[in-house]
This record gives C-alpha cells, structure tokens and sequence, in this order.
C-alpha cells in the first residue's frame, strides 16, 4: 500500500491494474507461524494513468499505481 486519501475514501496502491480488474478484491496477508489468513481490505476501482507530454502529442499509460476503495465504505454502500 501506497497510502490512503480519507477525503475520497481511497486506498492508493503501488501495483498496476489493467482493463477487467476494477471490482477485484484487494487482500492483505497476514502469515503467522503456519497459518496465513486473507483478509479483504477494499476493491479495485481504477488506474492512475502517467501523461507522456514528451512528445507532440499526449499519450496516457498505466503509472504502476491504482486506487482502491475500502471494503467499510463498499459495504455502507451495499446496506
């Protein structure tokens, strides 16, 4: 995890995410001694694209980063 932005109710992650990820369950994992546990934190729901202004025209790419929304705020929503 990247960071979180509470004004939006966002996670930030530093992990790329393509086209037909949004929705996806973001994990966190938590291994103990010989026991790992999964724990759905939020759900992916886009890109943050990187603006390549080098050339004589934009061209928008995939920055390695995306945006999460966390599962206490998907789950207030679904109620």
């Amino acid at each position: 995890m990247a960071g979180t932005n509470p004004d939006k109710q966002s996670i930030i992650l530093d992990c790329p995410i393509y086209f037909g990820n949004s929705g996806g369950p973001v994990l966190e994992l938590d291994k103990e001694t010989f026991l790992t546990n999964f724990k759905i934190i939020g759900v992916i729901n886009q890109y943050v694209p990187f603006a390549d202004t080098g050339r004589s025209f934009m061209m928008l790419s995939n920055s390695g980063y995306s945006i999460a929304t966390p599962m206490n705020f998907v789950i207030e929503l679904v109620k």
